[in-house]
């Protein structure tokens, strides 16, 4: 039973995966449309706010548990790409959470871009972006800069 249930979720997952990384250039345009969307004072924007950034981060988070079993990637390269998708789920929801006028959004931000920054810097010192992919390191970098400048700015 708990094999069927593991492959399964290996199956649920990998499809997922797959799909965010096919459609990442959508999504980054979703996330400009939202922060965008933003500058009008309506209840429906905050509606669509919650709804969009609120599924970026759950697909975002489900990237983290991609099998690479069949990649190029270390068991070093596999860490930092959890943490990345990691950390993209908690720079989005503090971004939400801001947008929002939620309580806790400072905390999500600076942990969110501390660590999207220290796996760009691994990505860039170890020379992997073709390895973790070009619009997967694109996402991270723009969350990165978004979530430190609402932050440092906002």
């Amino acid at each position: 039973m708990n094999q069927n249930k593991s492959k399964i979720e290996k199956i649920i997952f990998n499809l997922v995966t797959g799909k965010v990384e096919k459609y990442e250039p959508l999504f980054i345009v979703f996330l400009f449309s939202v922060l965008l969307l933003n500058l009008l004072d309506s209840k429906i924007v905050e509606a669509i706010t919650v709804l969009v950034l609120s599924s970026l981060a759950i697909l975002y988070i489900m990237t983290a548990y991609k099998d690479h079993s069949e990649t190029d990637l270390t068991l070093i390269d596999i860490f930092y790409f959890k943490i990345g998708a990691f950390s993209s789920t908690i720079a989005l929801i503090g971004t939400q959470f801001n947008l929002m006028g939620w309580p806790a959004n400072k905390m999500m931000l600076v942990v969110g871009a501390a660590l999207l920054l220290g796996t760009l810097i691994y990505i860039g010192v170890k020379g992997r972006v073709k390895v973790f992919g070009e619009w997967t390191v694109l996402r991270m970098t723009i969350l990165a800069i978004i979530a430190g400048g609402i932050f440092l700015f906002g």
